[in-house]
């Protein structure tokens, strides 16, 4: 289950730069739509994928360490 808040984690980090206006991740894609800067829009979602996808795989090498079934014999 933690893996999986990793995005929601990404996605409540933009709601606390907003409520606070702290300059980070928001204000980066922001100005990136804003002047359409797609070089780092695309930049910042593969770095926020590869953050999801390495969490996931993170989580299922640690599921297989925790839960004996899951063996190989």
């Amino acid at each position: 289950m933690i893996a999986l808040l990793v995005g929601f984690m990404i996605s409540g980090l933009i709601f606390v730069e907003t409520v606070f206006a702290y300059p980070g991740v928001r204000r980066l894609l922001f100005d990136a739509v804003t002047y359409r800067d797609y070089p780092l829009l695309q930049g910042a979602f593969l770095v926020i994928t590869l953050v999801i996808i390495a969490a996931n795989f993170v989580a299922d090498m640690v599921y297989v360490r925790l839960d004996p079934r899951l063996q190989h014999k």
